[in-house]
Protein backbone atom coordinates (compact mmCIF):
# COMPACT_ATOMS: atom_id res chain seq x y z
CA UNK A 1 0.00 0.00 0.00
CA UNK A 2 1.08 3.38 -0.78
CA UNK A 3 1.54 5.56 1.58
CA UNK A 4 2.38 9.52 1.51
CA UNK A 5 4.25 11.92 3.66
CA UNK A 6 1.54 14.95 3.70
CA UNK A 7 -1.53 15.51 3.73
CA UNK A 8 -1.65 17.61 0.64
CA UNK A 9 0.37 14.98 -1.23
CA UNK A 10 -2.40 12.43 -0.81
CA UNK A 11 -4.81 15.17 -1.70
CA UNK A 12 -3.39 15.83 -4.71
CA UNK A 13 -3.48 12.30 -6.50
CA UNK A 14 -6.11 11.53 -8.73
CA UNK A 15 -7.64 8.61 -6.85
CA UNK A 16 -7.97 11.23 -3.77
CA UNK A 17 -9.91 13.52 -6.00
CA UNK A 18 -12.10 10.73 -7.48
CA UNK A 19 -12.80 9.69 -3.48
CA UNK A 20 -13.42 13.30 -3.04
CA UNK A 21 -15.90 14.01 -5.86
CA UNK A 22 -17.70 10.76 -5.54
CA UNK A 23 -18.17 10.94 -1.93
CA UNK A 24 -18.03 15.07 -0.75
CA UNK A 25 -21.07 17.55 -1.45
CA UNK A 26 -19.35 21.11 -1.11
CA UNK A 27 -16.13 22.15 -1.43
CA UNK A 28 -16.28 23.29 1.98
CA UNK A 29 -16.26 19.57 3.06
CA UNK A 30 -13.22 18.68 1.64
CA UNK A 31 -11.81 21.56 3.99
CA UNK A 32 -13.03 19.84 6.91
CA UNK A 33 -11.89 16.05 5.58
CA UNK A 34 -8.29 17.84 5.54
CA UNK A 35 -9.21 19.19 9.39
CA UNK A 36 -10.21 15.71 10.38
CA UNK A 37 -7.17 14.12 8.63
CA UNK A 38 -4.89 16.22 10.37
CA UNK A 39 -7.04 16.06 13.69
CA UNK A 40 -7.62 12.53 14.15
CA UNK A 41 -4.63 10.80 12.25
CA UNK A 42 -1.96 13.63 13.13
CA UNK A 43 -0.13 10.61 15.80
CA UNK A 44 1.34 9.23 12.06
CA UNK A 45 4.00 10.60 9.96
CA UNK A 46 2.30 8.93 6.53
CA UNK A 47 -1.46 8.86 5.17
CA UNK A 48 -3.09 6.62 2.77
CA UNK A 49 -6.28 6.38 1.33
CA UNK A 50 -7.88 4.03 4.03
CA UNK A 51 -7.13 7.47 6.07
CA UNK A 52 -9.18 9.51 3.46
CA UNK A 53 -11.69 7.18 3.10
CA UNK A 54 -12.37 6.84 7.30
CA UNK A 55 -11.90 10.84 7.38
CA UNK A 56 -15.03 11.03 4.91
CA UNK A 57 -16.73 8.67 6.68
CA UNK A 58 -16.03 10.49 9.71
CA UNK A 59 -17.42 13.33 8.68
CA UNK A 60 -20.41 12.23 7.49
CA UNK A 61 -20.97 9.91 9.80
CA UNK A 62 -20.69 11.66 12.73
CA UNK A 63 -21.88 14.75 11.40
CA UNK A 64 -19.21 17.03 12.53
CA UNK A 65 -20.04 20.18 13.10
CA UNK A 66 -17.26 22.74 11.97
CA UNK A 67 -16.57 26.14 11.26
CA UNK A 68 -14.60 28.25 8.74
CA UNK A 69 -12.39 29.77 11.26
CA UNK A 70 -11.89 30.84 15.05
CA UNK A 71 -13.66 34.16 14.08
CA UNK A 72 -17.17 32.07 12.56
CA UNK A 73 -17.00 30.20 15.82
CA UNK A 74 -17.33 32.42 18.19
CA UNK A 75 -19.41 34.49 16.21
CA UNK A 76 -22.00 31.32 16.85
CA UNK A 77 -20.79 31.30 20.41
CA UNK A 78 -21.81 35.12 20.53
CA UNK A 79 -25.33 34.46 19.04
CA UNK A 80 -25.97 31.83 22.10
CA UNK A 81 -25.99 34.52 24.29
CA UNK A 82 -29.53 35.88 25.55
CA UNK A 83 -28.87 39.48 27.31
CA UNK A 84 -32.75 39.56 27.07
CA UNK A 85 -32.80 42.84 25.70
CA UNK A 86 -30.94 44.80 23.33
CA UNK A 87 -30.05 47.39 25.60
CA UNK A 88 -28.97 45.49 28.44
CA UNK A 89 -26.47 46.45 30.56
CA UNK A 90 -25.17 42.96 31.11
CA UNK A 91 -24.36 42.96 27.34
CA UNK A 92 -22.07 46.21 27.64
CA UNK A 93 -19.92 44.39 30.85
CA UNK A 94 -19.96 40.94 29.08
CA UNK A 95 -16.23 40.06 28.78
CA UNK A 96 -16.48 38.44 25.26
CA UNK A 97 -12.62 37.98 25.56
CA UNK A 98 -12.38 35.50 28.65
CA UNK A 99 -15.98 33.89 27.02
CA UNK A 100 -14.42 33.21 23.90
CA UNK A 101 -11.42 31.59 25.86
CA UNK A 102 -14.03 29.33 27.85
CA UNK A 103 -15.12 28.10 24.55
CA UNK A 104 -12.11 27.52 22.97
CA UNK A 105 -11.72 24.54 25.36
CA UNK A 106 -14.14 22.53 23.06
CA UNK A 107 -12.39 22.79 19.80
CA UNK A 108 -9.55 21.81 17.44
CA UNK A 109 -8.06 23.84 15.23
CA UNK A 110 -6.72 22.57 12.10
CA UNK A 111 -3.72 24.21 10.06
CA UNK A 112 -6.46 25.08 7.43
CA UNK A 113 -8.13 27.47 10.24
CA UNK A 114 -10.67 25.02 10.21
CA UNK A 115 -12.18 24.62 13.46
CA UNK A 116 -14.07 21.08 14.56
CA UNK A 117 -16.46 21.34 17.41
CA UNK A 118 -15.95 18.67 20.01
CA UNK A 119 -19.41 18.51 21.02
Amino acid sequence: MKTYKTIEELLETKKAQKIIDENLSSYNDEDVVYAVLEVNYWSRDWRTFDDLENAIDDVERWKITYFSDLDAYHDYCDDSIDFRGNDSILERYFDYEAYHDDCDYDITEASNWVVIANW
